[in-house]
C-alpha cells in the first residue's frame, strides 16, 4: 500500500552494525526513565553477536543523523515491531512508522505510552488499519542491585535450570498467546536469552517457566494446571530475576492491567511500576500468513538513497577488497582516500564522499564522489544490481565524470548512462608490476641528483609543465603533492627536473621529465623509486596508460610491468541525447575545463 509521509527527502535506512551501540547508550540518559528502549537495543546488540546474519531483522532509523542525538528507531523482527525515541514531540518516530510497509500486519511490541500517539496516528489516521488487539500493560521495574539479593528457595522435589529448545514445545503449547510463529520465538529465546524453568525430580517434567522477551521484559510466566499454587510462579520469577541481576542489568516485566493476581506478584517480590506499555496488532491488508519457515522482513524503504560511510568504516570497505589488490577502483583507491582523510579530515565534509547504498556496503557496493564532479565505484555482488541502483541515486541534472573502472563493471555503467549524452576516453591499459620485482629495484640516482617527495613550492612547477593542464588544474595536482606518495628528481640547485604522482586511483601518474633531462632514464628512476616505495610498504603498483602513448607502455614493459586488463573513463553530461560531438577532454563542467585523461600515465 502506499505510503503517506509527506517528507519526500526522508527515508529509513539501516542503523551501521558498529554504531548500534551508541544508538543504544542514548538510553542510558535519565535512568530508568528509558530503559526500554535501552534492552531493547541491547538484546539485539548480543543476538547480532551471536548470528550477524539473523533473517527477517532490521534497525531502522531516518536518513540523516539526528538519531544521534535523539535516539529515533524502528525496529523489525519478523511480524514484530519494536520503536522507541528520546524526542518528546514523538515527529521523526512518525515520520519512521509512516515509512514502513504495514500490509503484512505487525504486532507493534512494548511500545510506551509516551509513543502511542505517534503509533496511532499512523495505524488509525494516516493508514486506517483494523486491529485484532490493542491491549494496555504497565512496566514493572527492580534495579539490579536488588535483583541478585533475590532469595531462591525451591520446595522438595524440583529442580531449576534453564530450559533447552525442546521445552519451548511445551510452553507454546499451553500459552494463552499461542500465534503463528510463536513456536519459532520461544525456540529463539530459550536459545539466546536468559531463560528457567522448574522441572520434577521424579520424571523431569517442565512444570513452570519464565523467558525474556526481545525488548529486555520478562514474559510468557506460566504454570501448568496441575502445579498451581504451590509457589512455583514465585520461584521461577525470582529465579530469573536473581539470573538477570547477576548479568549486571536491571529486570523489566510487563503486566497486564487488569491481571490482578501477577501484579501482586511482582509487586510482593520487589517490583515497582514505572511506566505504561501497549501491545498492538494490524491485520494484513493483502493475503499474507507468517509461518516459522516465512523469514524475510516485511519492510519497504521509500526509495533507494545514498547514505554516506563513516570515515571510520572505510578501512573495513577497503578490507573486503583484499582479494582484488590488482583491480582499479579497488583496494589500492580507497586506501589512498583513507591517506589522504588522515592527512586532511576535512575533505570528508568538503569534497570527498563515500556513499553506501542505503547504508549497506556489506557487499562491497559503494560510490565515491570526488568535488561532485568525479565518481568511482565499485561492488562485489555478481548482478551488480545494486551498484546500478546506487548510481542512479546520482542528480541526473549534474555532469559527471566515472573514471578508472574496471571492464567487469562496463555493462552495469554503460546501463546508467545509456539515456544520456556520453564521450569515452581513449582505450587505457591497466598495468601491474610484482612487490618481488619492484623490491629488487635499483633506485640509485645519478651524481648530483637527490631524490625526494614532491615540495609544495613545485606545484605550479608541475602543473605547467603537464601536458593537460587547464584553468584549475593547479588545485588538483596540488592535492596530489600534499596529500599523496610522489617523488621528485632534483638537482644540485634544487630544481626539480623529473617526477611521478599517486592518482586519486590510487595509481602512479603524471610521471614527467624536464626537456633538459630527457632520454638519461629519468623517466624510469621516478617509476622504479615508486614501485620501490610502494613494495616497501607491501603496496601493489599500479599505472593505467593510454594504449596510443607506446612510447610510455615501451618504458613500463621494459621495467618489467605487465597489462593486466582494460580500464575505462565515462564523460557523461545532464543532456539526453546521443549524438554528441564533444571531446571527452573538452567538457565544461560549471565553467571549470576538466581532462579525464588526467588520470593516464
Amino acid at each position: 500500500m502506499t505510503n503517506p509521509a509527506n517528507n519526500n527527502n526522508l527515508s529509513l535506512i539501516p542503523v551501521p552494525s558498529d554504531e548500534l551501540t551508541k544508538l543504544r547508550d542514548l538510553y542510558l540518559k535519565d535512568w530508568p526513565q528509558n530503559c526500554v528502549g535501552y534492552y531493547t537495543l541491547d538484546n539485539f546488540i548480543r543476538w547480532l553477536q551471536k548470528d550477524p546474519q539473523i533473517k527477517a531483522l532490521a534497525i531502522l532509523t531516518l536518513n540523516n543523523d539526528d538519531w544521534r542525538t535523539d535516539g529515533t528507531f524502528v525496529l523489525a523482527d519478523r511480524y514484530q515491531l519494536f520503536l522507541n525515541t528520546l524526542n518528546p514531540s514523538n515527529e521523526r518516530l512518525r515520520i519512521a512508522l509512516s515509512l514502513l510497509d504495514w500490509s503484512g500486519g505487525y504486532k507493534v511490541s512494548s511500545f510506551l505510552e509516551r509513543h502511542r500517539p505517534a503509533v496511532l496516528d499512523v495505524v488509525d489516521t494516516q493508514l486506517h488499519l483494523q486491529k485484532e488487539y490493542d491491549s494496555l500493560t504497565l512496566v514493572y521495574h527492580m534495579p539490579r542491585d536488588e535483583a541478585i539479593q533475590m532469595e531462591i528457595d525451591c520446595p522438595d522435589g524440583f529442580v531449576v535450570r534453564a530450559m533447552n529448545e525442546d521445552d519451548a514445545v511445551v510452553a507454546d503449547n499451553v500459552w494463552p498467546n499461542q500465534h503463528v510463529g510463536s513456536l519459532f520465538l520461544l525456540k529463539r529465546l530459550i536459545k539466546w536469552n536468559p531463560n528457567v524453568g522448574v522441572f520434577t525430580k521424579a520424571n523431569n517434567e517442565l512444570v513452570a517457566w519464565c523467558f525474556r522477551l526481545q525488548g529486555g521484559f520478562l514474559g510468557a510466566l506460566q504454570v501448568k494446571d496441575t502445579h498451581q499454587r504451590m509457589g512455583l510462579g514465585r520461584l521461577v520469577l525470582k529465579s530469573i530475576t536473581k539470573k538477570i541481576g547477576q548479568m549486571d542489568q536491571d529486570v523489566m516485566a510487563c503486566v497486564g492491567h487488569e491481571n490482578t493476581p501477577s501484579k501482586r506478584l511482582f509487586e510482593s517480590c520487589g517490583f515497582k511500576v514505572i511506566d505504561k506499555a501497549f501491545w498492538l496488532r494490524t491485520y494484513p491488508t493483502k493475503d499474507f500468513e507468517w509461518t516459522d519457515k516465512y523469514h524475510f522482513c516485511i519492510l519497504k524503504m521509500n526509495k533507494n538513497i545514498l547514505v554516506k560511510i563513516p570515515y571510520k568504516d572505510w578501512p573495513k570497505l577497503r578490507d573486503l577488497y583484499v582479494n582484488r589488490k590488482l583491480e582499479s577502483n579497488s583496494f589500492n583507491m580507497i586506501q589512498n582516500f583513507i591517506n589522504w582523510l588522515q592527512k586532511d579530515p576535512t575533505l570528508e565534509e568538503e569534497s570527498v564522499k563515500l556513499y553506501s547504498l542505503n547504508g549497506d556496503w556489506s557487499d562491497g557496493t559503494f560510490i565515491i564522489q570526488d568535488h561532485k564532479t568525479y565518481i568511482t565505484m565499485n561492488t562485489l555482488e555478481d548482478s551488480q544490481e545494486r551498484l546500478l541502483a546506487a548510481l542512479r541515486c546520482l542528480d541526473k541534472k549534474e555532469d559527471y565524470i566515472l573514471y578508472g573502472f574496471h571492464e567487469r563493471l562496463k555493462k552495469t555503467i554503460e546501463a546508467y548512462v545509456k539515456d544520456f549524452e556520453i564521450d569515452k576516453a581513449p582505450r587505457t591499459l591497466w598495468h601491474h608490476v610484482e612487490l618481488k620485482q619492484a623490491l629488487a629495484f635499483n633506485t640509485d640516482p645519478p651524481e648530483g641528483i637527490t631524490l625526494s617527495p614532491i615540495r609544495t613550492e613545485d606545484i605550479e612547477t608541475v602543473n605547467n609543465l603537464w601536458p593537460h593542464h587547464h584553468p584549475g588544474s593547479e588545485l588538483f595536482v596540488g592535492r596530489l603533492i600534499r596529500l599523496g606518495q610522489s617523488v621528485g628528481a632534483y638537482d644540485n640547485d634544487g630544481n626539480l627536473v623529473s617526477w611521478c604522482l599517486t592518482l586519486p586511483l590510487g595509481a602512479l601518474g603524471l610521471l614527467q621529465v624536464q626537456e633538459s633531462h630527457r632520454r638519461k632514464g629519468f623517466g624510469s628512476l621516478m617509476v622504479k623509486a615508486m614501485a620501490k616505495m610502494n613494495a616497501e610498504k607491501g603496496i601493489e603498483t599500479l599505472a593505467p596508460i593510454i594504449e596510443e602513448n607506446t612510447a610510455s607502455r615501451a618504458m613500463f614493459k621494459n621495467l618489467g610491468f605487465v597489462e593486466i586488463n582494460e580500464i575505462f573513463w565515462y564523460g557523461k553530461t545532464s543532456n539526453i541525447i546521443r549524438n554528441s560531438t564533444k571531446k571527452l577532454y573538452e567538457i565544461n563542467y560549471k565553467s571549470k575545463l576538466i581532462n579525464t585523461t588526467v588520470f593516464g600515465v
